[in-house]
């Protein structure tokens, strides 16, 4: 429901295809929003489901012709005209590449969404939480072929490069939860020396990572362990790992915390992961919580094992807070490590992914507020 003295009493918002995991238009706080925008008491959201390989080429006309008579069932009584609105002109287009079934039996779905401006992304989604994409990266043409460029479309992954970078020199790096490969092929391209282990439960993601997404399984210093990350470091790694990153997301979208699994939080695990780490290396999480409460509960299980906890959120409406933890840790140092680090290579003369700009929102939080 929208704000008093509405201009509507009730409006339909047709979401368009490939935006629909936008703050804006995936949370309640976000359609309230659109709501106070448009001006009407009651904003019903529709979104398109082009998977099933509907067009939607009549544009709005053709949406509001088929949902008018749900829409007035779903409006206050003697609501009058409702306006049916979109943002842009356009309604986006949505083409499903692959589908298919993980080991575990989950749904997923690898589909190209093109948006204003023909810009193409991308996706990798699961069926437990369509919602939500798993993996986009942005994909262009050339000579004819489809090509997976060298840019991450989501803001948490380049911010998790972003805090990698800054750390300083990572030579040996695990990453914990493979989805579609875009953040392990993007540390391979900020640091081509890295030796990094990548630890994935289902060999069927890692297949789809390889297919559609880039990812090189046939890189000498790449190595793929497909087996259960809470079981991954039960024993000694040697050498141990200059960082370890755990992006691993929950099924139940239901849950307080959607990233990680409960389990991953767990004050014994996190423990293990420390272990796994060498003296100076940096433990990074991926954090999606919609419960502040539980999200503070699981900070300070961070800062129980480790002296240095800080968070980096690459904007206020992104549900993603990237956790970094480590036993040694200087922010200015962080800072400057990162400009140098852009400065010095001539692969990022113009920081093409605006690190600089994000390393300035990584705040420690240790210690933490006891109240």
């Amino acid at each position: 429901a929208g704000p008093g003295g509405a201009a509507h009493e009730a409006a339909c918002l047709i979401v368009p295809q490939g935006r629909e995991h936008e703050f804006v238009f995936a949370t309640a706080c976000g359609l309230r929003q659109v709501a106070a925008s448009a001006g009407c008491r009651r904003l019903i959201a529709a979104r398109l489901n082009g998977r099933q390989g509907h067009t939607f080429e009549g544009g709005v006309e053709e949406v509001r012709e088929e949902l008018s008579a749900t829409v007035v069932a779903l409006s206050p009584a003697g609501a009058g005209s409702i306006p049916f609105v979109t943002p842009g002109e356009s309604l986006g287009a949505r083409r499903v590449l692959a589908e298919g079934e993980t080991s575990s039996g989950e749904r997923y779905f690898v589909e190209e969404c093109e948006e204003a401006g023909s810009r193409r992304t991308r996706r990798l989604v699961f069926g437990s939480n369509a919602r939500v994409v798993q993996t986009e990266v942005v994909v262009g043409r050339r000579k004819r072929k489809t090509k997976i460029l060298a840019h991450l479309a989501s803001a948490y992954h380049v911010a998790l490069v972003a805090g990698l970078a800054a750390y300083g020199a990572l030579r040996r790096v695990c990453l914990v939860g493979v989805g579609g490969g875009a953040l392990a092929t993007a540390l391979v391209e900020a640091n081509p020396e890295v030796d990094l282990t990548l630890i994935e439960l289902d060999p069927q993601v890692v297949d789809v990572a390889s297919r559609w997404f880039g990812l090189d399984l046939a890189r000498r210093a790449t190595t793929v362990e497909t087996r259960d990350g809470l079981l991954a470091f039960e024993e000694d790694w040697e050498p141990p790992f200059d960082a370890v990153v755990v992006d691993v997301d929950a099924k139940d979208p239901r849950l307080g915390i959607s990233c990680p699994p409960e389990a991953f939080l767990a004050t014994d695990y996190l423990r293990k992961l420390r272990r796994a780490l060498a003296p100076r290396g940096l433990l990074a999480f991926n954090l999606v919580a919609r419960d502040r409460d539980a999200a503070r509960r699981a900070l300070l299980r961070f800062a129980a094992v480790f002296p240095h906890v800080a968070t980096l959120r690459p904007d206020e409406d992104d549900l993603n807070c990237l956790v970094f933890a480590a036993a040694d840790a200087d922010l200015d140092a962080l800072k400057a490590r990162l400009r140098r680090w852009l400065r010095d290579d001539r692969r990022r003369p113009d920081d093409p992914l605006g690190l600089a700009p994000l390393i300035d929102k990584l705040s420690l939080l240790h210690p933490p507020d006891p109240t």
